[in-house]
């Protein structure tokens, strides 16, 4: 609302009348006339024009007045639109009072503007300093001209020494330096790199990498624009990238040595069932021919060679995790005492073996047969590393393997309590090249005829087999410590049989299933010469075809254990639907494992082994039949 003005025409009427009367009485002098007749004829005059002259005048100032009062200023518009002198005053207090609304208006932007501004800048500082990245801004020389508060914290300078004589070339290692000068010259002509990855270097001279990316901004300013750069340190990213990587490697080497076991584990049946063949007819010709001294010694030297066959399939099974094992309570102690004795009698006098048990609790359930060869194969292994001899150390101690522990491996380690047993030389050492495949069979590095690469392998069997780990530490030239982790207290149970030693002929119809010809050919004829009716299937569908044909007919079936289309669990699933109280022995060329251990459970007899001779297969039958 507009102040009120007032308006006061009586003072300056009555300076008008005392200038006319002034005027009158000089006017009368000089023309000597009477005064006072003409003051009375210029008052009367005067009286009657003067509320005619006060009524034109005051009437538009009213008009006015009252408009700037109430600050309705269109009712002064009409008034403005005449020629006369009021109306050009109102004409000009319109345009005054217009003026001063669009100043107003104007100034009120203008702090809307202000406020937005400082609440922009405010927002954009505080996006700045509260970023976790490093955000620096310099010129095309890389001088930093500003830096927010975690560029300071991760270059490591106070924000006071913020002058803008520091380079940003400085802040990278000698090496990085030209990369960063080359971004420099190169965003002048594509203004924005984007993820840039370089090494980076704080106050201290530590070195960390880093993401930056770059912008050109004031491009078109005469000293070609400045440079913001964004720097990211990556460290933990990186740190994260790495152990997904070893995980990945951990996967990969588990589902790796899974496919060579099962490899291996194909390769033991199959060898078995060679095997099983050759010692089966070498069987028969030293009890139909035994007579002929030559005969009986050939037939020996082949079975001989058929057990050392399987010595080496069992190795092969061991690796695999499918070896028989005969699970008891031992003492590590023990057993690398023996172990030290034999190394101190069978090596060199220019190897120093030495024993350092320090184990509080030494005792496992375990193979110890298995654990011992697995410790003579490292030792011997250690000893070949030495050809110029050396120090070989058998080393134990309880430790607590926690999540942490399989960062740094190549396996997934379970939480537990374990005893750690190490076999430590100081012989040549081996590069990574060779430690990714020292477990591996078959993989050597001696010469021809030196080794069969299968000892490794059959550690790391034993290792698995026991639901333990093994750890290799090696260099070239610095030697090679192997640490054995076995779980301590941790029972394992598996079935276990004594092998036959005499033959036991017998009476019966016997049906046997294998899908291999030459072993089904040998097993007739080993159970004919001990007295059995014996009938023949290469497959199961054909077996259970032979069943339905006369279940009566058939006392015991000997069935292979993997057959193709049908193997042998199933098998003896459906000989079960047809005759429910069949008996049936499962010859495998595999070891114990937990799909024999079910088909034990389902009803089958017993497990017999391949290879096997006359007198185990003797008595594996009598047992069957009489049981």
């Amino acid at each position: 609302m507009s102040k009120r003005i007032h308006f006061n025409i009586f003072p300056l009427l009555l300076q008008i009348c005392a200038v006319l009367l002034l005027i009158f009485y000089i006017v009368s002098r000089w023309l000597q006339i009477d005064f006072l007749p003409v003051l009375a004829a210029t008052c009367i005059t005067f009286f009657i024009i003067f509320p005619v002259l006060l009524l034109l005048v005051n009437s538009p100032l009213k008009m006015i007045r009252k408009a700037l009062d109430s600050g309705n200023l269109s009712q002064i518009k009409e008034l403005a639109t005449t020629s006369t002198g009021f109306g050009q005053l109102a004409s000009l207090t319109l345009k005054f009072f217009q003026q001063r609304e669009e100043l107003i208006e104007e100034v009120s932007e203008r702090k809307k503007a202000e406020i937005a501004l400082r609440e922009s800048e405010e927002r954009y500082r505080s996006l700045v300093e509260t970023s976790p990245d490093a955000i620096m801004l310099s010129d095309l020389n890389g001088n930093i001209l500003i830096k927010n508060l975690r560029a300071s914290k991760l270059f490591g300078e106070s924000l006071d020494s913020q002058s803008g004589n520091i380079c940003i070339f400085d802040l990278t290692p000698t090496e990085g330096r030209p990369h960063l000068e080359s971004i420099f010259k190169e965003i002048k002509q594509k203004e924005r790199i984007k993820a840039v990855e370089c090494l980076m270097k704080k106050k201290d001279g530590k070195i960390f990498p880093a993401e930056i990316s770059f912008s050109l901004v004031n491009a078109s300013n005469d000293n070609g624009g400045a440079v913001i750069s964004i720097v990211r340190n990556i460290t933990e990213r990186k740190k994260s990238e790495l152990e997904k990587s070893k995980l990945e490697d951990q996967f990969r080497a588990i589902y790796k040595m899974e496919a060579v076991g099962q490899l291996a584990s194909g390769i033991a049946h199959d060898f078995n069932n060679i095997m099983g063949a050759i010692s089966g007819y070498a069987d028969i010709i030293r009890h139909r021919y035994g007579e002929d001294p030559k005969l009986d010694k050939y037939a020996q030297m082949i079975l001989s060679a058929t057990t050392r066959a399987s010595d080496l399939t069992g190795k092969l099974l061991t690796f695999a995790r499918k070896s028989k094992l005969q699970m008891t309570a031992f003492d590590i102690h023990d057993v690398l005492n023996d172990v030290y004795g034999l190394l101190e009698y069978t090596i060199d006098k220019k190897f120093e073996v030495n024993c350092e048990l320090n184990a509080a609790d030494p005792v496992i359930i375990g193979d110890s047969t298995q654990f011992q060869s697995a410790i003579m194969n490292l030792a011997l292994n250690s000893r070949d590393a030495m050809p110029d001899g050396g120090e070989l150390v058998l080393r134990t101690e309880n430790v607590t393997l926690d999540k942490d522990f399989s960062k740094s491996r190549a396996y997934i380690v379970a939480p537990g309590y374990y005893i750690a047993v190490s076999v430590k030389d100081t012989g040549t050492g081996m590069d990574k090249q060779v430690l990714s495949h020292i477990f591996e069979p078959f993989y050597t590095t001696k010469d021809v005829g030196k080794g069969t690469g299968l000892g490794l392998a059959s550690v790391y069997g034993t290792l698995k087999s026991h639901n333990g780990y093994i750890d290799v530490e090696s260099e070239p030239g610095k030697g090679t410590t192997f640490t054995l982790y076995f779980p301590v207290n941790r029972k394992t149970m598996c079935s276990d049989s004594e092998a036959p030693k005499a033959c036991v002929h017998g009476k019966g119809h016997i049906l046997v299933v294998d899908d291999e010809i030459f072993l089904l050919d040998a097993v007739q004829e080993m159970l004919t010469w001990l007295g059995y009716d014996v009938s023949v299937c290469t497959n199961g569908k054909d077996a259970v075809e032979f069943v339905k044909r006369d279940p009566s007919n058939v006392d015991l079936v000997i069935l292979d254990m993997m057959m193709p289309n049908m193997n042998g669990r199933e098998c003896f699933r459906q000989l079960k639907e047809i005759k429910n109280s069949i008996r049936a022995l499962i010859a495998t060329g595999c070891k114990m494992d937990d799909e024999l251990q079910q088909v034990l459970k389902e009803g089958a007899i017993r497990i017999i082994q391949k290879p096997f001779v006359s007198a185990q297969l003797a008595e594996a039958v009598q047992d069957a039949l009489s049981g």
